[in-house]
């Protein structure tokens, strides 16, 4: 096997197990997938991070990783050809390997580029909607249980291995300047600029071209999360997109049976008070350098504008769901 490839562990999952135990296993663990073996023991498929997100958001967590896999075919180690023609097949989740007696003995993986993990903090905005808390104070620097909000996001993000940060401001950046500083005191370094004038989102992350070099996190300067930033990184590379959004599940109830038509407009089912599944922005992205060339300079631009932008300039947006 060469160098391309990094060999996993061989984490194995009956395929009678739930949904929702599962993810929280993989999770656990810290793998892109889990093996699944059907009831003989032999290699059914492969689960990964986004299918079991994806079903848990759906309201799948208690039905069975049966639902969910599907029979795909193996590779032996030895064979790298193999291994990339099954990638497809895969996903970038990563390739059951098996020994010669069909025992599954890993899971190989295209090995990720290693890059130190930088990130953006969004922390310009007014937080108009906190007022009057705000009138004096910016949202990132009110307290929670004592302490500023953005120090939990630099706490955080520094349990995932980022040591620089980068925050963009306007709305009363010298207060930022003069609770942080360099971020020394914090064990991290902080560097800041300040907008010109109100660029949104997108456009303010645009000044720091000539920083960023490789994928970087950015997140809102409002943001309490738990996500675990290092999966959160992986899936972007192992899918080499150009902004992957972090989402949380967002479930509306209706209240009525809602009528399935067909093309002609016959009934042909009715729904009872269905709920809907949505996957809402959580305000926590992984960004590739190549985004940044795209991003106007000198107007005010959000991330939904660039993320609209991206697929058609070559550069594909995909969804991490939090679970």
């Amino acid at each position: 096997m060469s160098e391309r490839y990094q060999r996993l562990p061989a984490s194995c999952v009956a395929s009678s197990a739930p949904i929702g135990v599962t993810a929280d296993r993989l999770e656990a663990e810290d793998l892109p997938a889990l093996i699944v073996l059907d009831e003989a023991g032999a290699v059914l498929g492969i689960a990964d991070a986004l299918a079991l997100r994806r079903a848990c958001v759906q309201g799948c967590a208690e039905s069975t990783l049966q639902t969910l896999v599907e029979s795909v075919p193996s590779v032996s180690e030895d064979s790298d050809d193999e291994i990339a023609e099954l990638e497809e097949a895969y996903g970038p989740a990563g390739v059951p390997c098996l020994d010669a007696v069909g025992k599954p003995t890993g899971l190989l993986v295209p090995r990720l580029p290693e890059a130190p993990l930088e990130a953006v903090i969004m922390a310009g905005g007014e937080g108009r909607r906190l007022r009057p808390h705000t009138a004096s104070v910016p949202k990132p620097l009110l307290p929670v249980g004592g302490k500023p909000i953005i120090h939990y996001i630099i706490s955080h993000l520094k349990r995932h291995g980022v040591t620089r940060f980068h925050l963009t401001l306007n709305y009363l950046a010298e207060q930022f300047v003069e609770s942080l500083g360099d971020g020394s005191a914090l064990g991290v370094e902080i560097n800041t600029v300040i907008e010109p004038q109100k660029l949104g989102t997108a456009g303010a992350i645009g000044l720091l071209s000539d920083r960023l070099s490789h994928p970087f996190v950015v997140i809102n300067g409002d943001i309490l999360t738990s996500l675990n930033v290092s999966a959160f990184r992986r899936f972007h590379l192992r899918r080499r997109l150009g902004i992957t959004v972090a989402t949380h599940p967002y479930h509306v109830p209706i209240p009525y049976g809602i009528m399935r038509q067909d093309e002609s407009g016959h009934v042909v089912g009715v729904d009872e008070k269905p709920t809907l599944h949505f996957e809402a922005n959580a305000g926590v992205y992984m960004m590739s350098p190549e985004v940044l060339q795209h991003i106007p300079s000198g107007r005010y631009c959000d991330m939904t504008e660039m993320i609209d932008a991206c697929p058609r300039r070559g550069l594909p947006v995909g969804s991490f769901p939090m679970i």
